[in-house]
């Protein structure tokens, strides 16, 4: 059982590996979501990461989750309702035999976001607090750059900041996860 109530982690499947397109399981208790890390082997080569669910009854894929870029770990959060994850590769041009590799991480892994947090790239934190303001800072100013939250409980994603803005406030509603996603380097700063 993790430090949050209510998750525990099954990490049955992984670490899970491939260079093709793969649909991965993920197991764990229904409903609840699930943090994961995706890295690619090849500094050239980018994945994309789409939520699926596979159910007797339903077979749906969600909205895409995250594209990799470089070598660098990606960490995001799949919601409860999602039942396995898509790693295909990025782009019909895209070669190369690059290796990609997934991997669970259990909450009590996961960087507390507190005080000022630098970063590059995409990273997973846990609030446990309740609403909570900070200020944000992107580096880069023309590529996608996003914030998201992410409740302990079914692992929804309500959107705190997307693409355009790279300064500015957001809130954060209650416990849960927050993920930054920029391609380069950001500062977040809990007021």
């Amino acid at each position: 059982m993790s430090g949050v109530e209510g998750i525990s982690m099954s990490f049955e499947g992984f670490p899970v590996g491939g260079w093709r397109t793969r649909t991965v399981p993920v197991h764990r208790a229904a409903g609840r979501p699930a943090v994961l890390v995706v890295r690619s082997r090849g500094p050239l080569t980018s994945f994309t990461i789409t939520p699926v669910i596979d159910t007797p009854k339903v077979k749906r894929t969600g909205g895409y989750l995250l594209q990799t870029w470089g070598t660098s770990p990606h960490t995001f959060v799949l919601p409860g309702e999602y039942t396995h994850v898509e790693v295909a590769r990025a782009g019909r041009e895209s070669n190369g035999f690059a290796r990609w590799h997934l991997d669970r991480i259990e909450v009590d892994e996961l960087r507390p976001l507190r005080g000022r947090v630098i970063g590059t790239g995409s990273e997973v934190f846990s609030w446990r607090g309740g609403e909570g303001r900070f200020r944000f800072d992107f580096t880069d100013k023309y590529r996608r750059n996003s914030f998201g939250f992410f409740s302990f409980e079914d692992g929804c994603e309500d959107r705190l900041e997307s693409d355009g803005n790279t300064r500015g406030t957001a809130t954060i509603p209650g416990p849960g996860f927050v993920r930054i996603q920029s391609p380069g380097t950001w500062t977040v700063n809990v007021v």
